[in-house]
């Protein structure tokens, strides 16, 4: 997982009994300065929905501050 801060794998970190609703946690990405892409990413996140067949919508909340964030971005 080079394409992750630290190289750290999404986990799932919790998964609601009923409703099969999930949080998983990751690092962030490494988009460096073009905004680059990882398929396998993109893939792994398609998947994660998918498997949830009742809801395959996938939710992302970025939970730096926003100052953080914008300044990873430049």
């Amino acid at each position: 997982m080079a394409w992750r801060s630290r190289g750290r794998l999404p986990v799932l970190t919790w998964k609601h009994p009923e409703t099969n609703a999930a949080i998983f946690r990751c690092s962030q990405p490494r988009v460096g300065f073009a905004g680059a892409r990882c398929l396998e990413d993109e893939r792994l996140l398609a998947a994660i929905g998918a498997a949830n067949a009742q809801n395959p919508s996938v939710f992302i909340f970025d939970a730096r501050p926003k100052l953080n964030a914008v300044g990873n971005q430049l």
